[in-house]
């Protein structure tokens, strides 16, 4: 269960300009895994927007804390799945794709008449080929933190800008900017 909204120090939602933030989740094993699979020194210490339901650092990180989650380079190419088969979920029916798996979960609750998708964090862009198939005509796209997903998405035709998502940054317009609630587009 989450803590009660209060104001924070976060500042504002990126997506609804709220300043009203859940307490989501703190880490206490002093070790985080990136994306990329390499695990780091480091505590999570995440929000919730309390209107649109995004999750974000409690705190706005610095540069040098940015710089150690998403080096520019130097990172082994070969820790994820970029350029390679995707990730699978496995159950007791078999593996599937992972983006499977989040487009059968979010597909309920994107509107029919949905024009665009940002997809924030959408690495080498899995989910986002999959909701092109879904949503023609939709203007599709996505961010990404790390060079090596996004040079991947690109050579895959995908529009993908490379950056974090950080409290300077204004998130572009979208049409299903609230379906990482994962309770409804509402």
């Amino acid at each position: 269960m989450h803590a009660p909204a209060t104001r924070s120090t976060r500042g504002h939602c990126p997506v609804c300009n709220s300043d009203c933030w859940l307490r989501f989740l703190t880490t206490t094993t002093g070790r985080i895994m990136l994306a990329d699979q390499r695990v780091v020194p480091g505590q999570l210490d995440k929000v919730q927007c309390a209107q649109c339901g995004v999750v974000a650092n409690a705190r706005p990180l610095s540069r040098v804390e940015l710089d150690q989650l998403q080096p520019e380079a130097g990172v082994d190419e070969g820790t994820d799945s970029w350029g390679q088969e995707e990730r699978r979920h496995y159950t007791a029916s078999g593996a599937f794709p992972r983006s499977e798996g989040y487009l059968q979960l979010i597909m309920p609750h994107v509107p029919a008449d949905c024009g665009s998708v940002l997809e924030v964090d959408c690495g080498c862009g899995d989910l986002l080929a999959r909701l092109a198939e879904q949503l023609p005509g939709a203007r599709l796209r996505g961010v990404s933190g790390s060079v090596f997903a996004v040079r991947s998405a690109r050579e895959r035709g995908l529009d993908v800008t490379q950056g974090l998502v950080t409290e300077s940054v204004t998130l572009p317009a979208s049409d299903c900017n609230r379906l990482s609630r994962f309770g409804g587009a509402g």
